[in-house]
């Protein structure tokens, strides 16, 4: 996977769907088109009926004439043009607008639509699990955090490897878990951060993930251990050698993100430099959603050793940023001020 595909990607998101539907009328389905990057690096589009999208296979298409599927891994899916619903057009203008202008009502709008389109509207279940991570985009830019970790564990119950893994909302800066909003996600994290004994009943390492990035905060010493034993669990976790295309790229990118985790860990105590050189290595891997968390801890970590102007480089990046979340901006504009004023 190459880093260009993920900046087509970043481009395409707020038209990743596009519009074919028009208000009065009945919804028919029509074929869909998926705009895909093909391992030599060319673009080519395919069409036909998306039948499912997960992470063990990724995109399932049915195209016209053929007997069998055509998998598609869904780190080489630039665009899917398909159907909406009229909630669903309306949740994706909102969200546009959010993006472009900053408006929060914006993404509130948005999240009123995108609710009705996968409660009432959507009958397609792969679209559904679309709705839910636009969902959790839009907490995000609000600053709900609670209720973006609540979306992605959602994702997780219904895909333990969910293709949405980069957009995980893992917790990068030191929060006290004491406020209503922590408390929620604390208990969540408990009930995720077991291997088997979870709401999925299955392995979850996305959720898993999840949940240790909170509990290594938490209060209690237990938890705190349990979650770091989850992390170091996870950061040598490998897929299996006949696992698809798809599932290696989550695997890998799960397995990095609790590398980079774990790095956090061991700067907030004492920052070595391998660590920093590290966290560089797997921002390179990482597609740019995934990669907030890690430069403001890689900032923070040339910052201890007084490596000021590529600390500031680093917030920098992290301050424009598309997929920082609120939280990762303000620190980050926070700690460049202080700097700039000294």
């Amino acid at each position: 996977m190459t880093q260009g595909v993920y900046s087509l990607r970043v481009i395409h998101l707020c038209a990743l769907f596009c519009l074919f539907w028009f208000p009065g009328t009945t919804v028919l389905f029509a074929a869909d088109s998926v705009l895909i990057v093909t391992p030599q690096g060319e673009e080519t589009t395919l069409q036909g009926e998306i039948e499912s999208l997960t992470g063990s296979q990724g995109l399932l298409l049915k195209e016209a004439g053929h007997t069998a599927s055509t998998v598609i891994p869904f780190h080489r899916v630039l665009r899917i043009d398909t159907e909406r619903t009229a909630a669903h057009v309306a949740g994706d203008v909102a969200f546009a607008q959010g993006e472009q202008s900053g408006e929060l009502s914006q993404y509130a709008t948005a999240i009123t639509n995108y609710a009705q389109a996968r409660q009432t509207d959507e009958v397609r279940t792969w679209v559904r699990v679309w709705l839910t991570w636009r969902l959790l985009l839009c907490y995000e830019r609000l600053g709900r955090v609670d209720e973006a970790v609540g979306e992605f564990f959602l994702l997780c119950r219904i895909d333990p490897y969910t293709p949405f893994w980069e957009n995980v909302p893992l917790l990068w800066t030191k929060r006290a878990l004491s406020t209503a909003g922590t408390d929620t996600i604390t208990a969540q994290a408990r009930l995720w951060l077991s291997r088997q004994k979870n709401p999925a009943e299955r392995e979850t390492p996305a959720a898993r993930l999840l949940a240790a990035s909170y509990l290594l905060d938490a209060p209690d010493p237990a938890l705190r251990r349990q979650a770091l034993d989850a992390l170091t669990q996870l950061a040598v976790l490998t897929p299996s050698q006949d696992a698809t295309e798809s599932m290696q790229n989550i695997v890998s990118g799960i397995s990095r993100l609790a590398m980079a985790q774990l790095v956090r860990t061991r700067i907030a105590r004492d920052t070595n430099p391998a660590d920093l050189d590290r966290l560089e290595k797997l921002i390179e891997l990482l597609p740019p959603a995934a990669t907030p968390g890690l430069r403001l801890t890689l900032a923070t970590g040339r910052m201890n050793l007084n490596e000021v102007e590529k600390a500031r480089e680093q917030y920098q990046r992290v301050s424009v940023s598309p997929w920082a979340a609120p939280e990762l901006r303000a620190a980050a504009n926070a700690l460049l001020t202080n700097r700039n004023s000294k």
